[in-house]
């Protein structure tokens, strides 16, 4: 089994890592070229309604 997201990132429960069936990964759900585009102009689109009104459209809740 593979897995790539954990309860408490960065920390990883020391019983999965002792799991001799189970291999850890990084998160890397978006390594590709589409998503990461996408993932761009997100990025950028943000930025400017920052710019402009004062909010971003996908503010992260725990930076607020």
């Amino acid at each position: 089994m593979g897995l790539d997201v954990f309860v408490k990132e960065p920390q990883v429960d020391s019983r999965l890592i002792a799991m001799p069936h189970v291999t850890l990964l990084p998160h890397v759900g978006t390594e590709n070229r589409d998503a990461r585009r996408k993932m761009e102009a997100l990025a950028l689109t943000n930025l400017r309604d920052y710019i402009v009104s004062g909010q971003g459209g996908n503010p992260v809740p725990e930076c607020l």
